[in-house]
């Protein structure tokens, strides 16, 4: 059977010289990307990384993260990918909490990287990948990889382990769930083809980052399933993207709305599906695919949505209680509130625990509010989305300062953020009042501060 390792080889066994992945002027042929695959899965294997072993992967957009992805899962390695918005210390957590053999960079992040392993103290490997010519001796360049004999990989089991993908930490620290290489396969498949339908003649925009489920995924595999090729962008460069789409290079666009929201409408060729088809009440996402089925838990008309499907991950990685937490008799509890109308349709009303969705990145409020109360002069934190026209929501921070706290403490708060948080989890709005309004249990009624702020500018601290 076909695993996520061995997609870049059957893409060379359709077409060796299909270009498969651009940036800029360069290209990666599907041989290209095979030889390569096998280059970095050699590459780890003298390291000592084989099955079952952790690769964490701090990559950008480029043409090294492919080869780094499919080479680690090649060698039987878990995939760790990481946000290059994260600073050192976030990556080091995630080194230490996956226990990782090796982590693999592009150059741009080997400074960050080399930073995160000191603190994270896990003797992991660093395994640098250059898409030019480098001089520095302890950098791989990715024409050496490509150079590797043409390989047949070896059989992996389809239910083996192959991501681990962390998620929006609901619950105030983020978990890492771990998926199998058949369940992100299906999930690809079924992306290239009753979500999109995909073929060998289209042309992929891969403007989403390649560390994220939605790029990885949706973009990266489901092309390479497909036969179809990619156009990377290192940014979201919204002048670049619509030269692409101008010019014809581009046939398909999947982008979270924020990005959609900053592109001309008048650029073509662009199709876009609607989902819902036909449109729908406010929350309407639609009817499942095929081999999904979601359910509202204990058979009521509205509540907490419940999921089970062939692609579900395997659960969270050394957290067996979260897991049978959240899978329950082969469904997942979603923590999504809502209702199954006619013919299945689904409609989602609101979450049962809040999650800030900025620029369609999730930010859990309690792991923002945790970092921002061990500050000494902070007695309260309470973290929200305030309304945003570009990004949907920005994160706002509402605090409640102790007694002869320091005048530049939201200035601190900013540096701790950025020391501690990926960009697009730090608060760019700030508040300094009194008291928070709470329910009579304690509770903070975020629905009243967001009401009370909403007349504020945010710079107010």
């Amino acid at each position: 059977m076909l695993t996520l390792a061995a997609l870049p080889w059957a893409a060379a066994h359709r077409d060796p010289e299909a270009p498969l992945l651009r940036l800029g002027a360069a290209t990666l042929t599907a041989s290209a990307l095979d030889r390569a695959a096998a280059g970095v899965a050699a590459r780890l294997e003298r390291e000592g990384a084989g099955d079952g072993d952790r690769v964490a992967v701090l990559c950008g957009n480029g043409l090294a993260f492919p080869p780094l992805y499919y080479g680690a899962l090649r060698a039987g390695c878990v995939v760790a990918p990481l946000s290059t918005s994260s600073p050192p210390a976030e990556v080091a957590r995630v080194l230490h909490a996956v226990a990782a053999r090796v982590l693999a960079c592009d150059p741009e992040h080997a400074g960050a990287a080399a930073v995160a392993l000191e603190q994270s103290r896990t003797g992991a490997r660093l395994l640098v990948v250059s898409e030019t010519a480098s001089a520095d001796p302890g950098t791989v360049d990715l024409a050496a990889l490509v150079e590797h004999p043409r390989v047949d990989p070896r059989p992996l089991p389809p239910g083996a382990p192959a991501v681990i993908l962390s998620t929006s930490g609901t619950t105030g620290t983020p978990r890492r769930a771990l998926h199998s290489h058949a369940g992100l396969l299906l999930n690809a498949g079924a992306v290239a083809t009753e979500m999109i339908g995909l073929g060998a003649d289209d042309v992929q925009l891969g403007a989403l980052p390649l560390a994220h489920s939605f790029g990885m995924s949706a973009v990266l595999n489901a092309s390479l399933l497909a036969g179809a090729a990619v156009v990377l962008t290192r940014r979201p460069d919204v002048a670049a993207i619509e030269r692409l789409l101008a010019a014809g290079e581009v046939t398909v666009v999947q982008a979270v709305p924020t990005l959609f929201a900053r592109l001309m409408t008048e650029v073509s060729p662009l199709t876009v599906r609607e989902v819902p088809p036909g449109g729908g009440e406010p929350g309407d996402v639609g009817t499942p695919m095929r081999g999904v089925v979601v359910r509202v838990a204990g058979g009521g008309d509205e509540g907490e949505l419940e999921v089970a499907a062939p692609s579900m991950f395997l659960g969270y990685d050394g957290d067996e209680g979260a897991t049978a937490e959240v899978l329950r008799d082969g469904l997942m509890r979603t923590g999504d509130l809502g209702r199954v109308g006619a013919g299945g349709r689904v409609t989602v009303t609101g979450r049962i625990k809040e999650v800030i969705v900025r620029g369609g990145n999730n930010v859990a409020a309690r792991e923002v509010e945790r970092l921002l109360e061990t500050h000494p002069a902070v007695a309260e934190a309470a973290v929200l989305g305030m309304p945003d026209p570009e990004l949907g929501e920005e994160v706002a921070a509402a605090l409640v300062l102790r007694p002869r706290a320091p005048g530049d403490v939201v200035a601190e708060l900013e540096r701790l953020c950025s020391d501690e948080l990926a960009s697009y989890k730090r608060p760019r709005l700030w508040h300094v009042l009194d008291s928070l309004p709470r329910t009579s249990s304690g509770k903070v009624r975020k629905g009243e501060l967001r009401e009370l702020l909403g007349g504020r500018d945010g710079r107010d601290g």
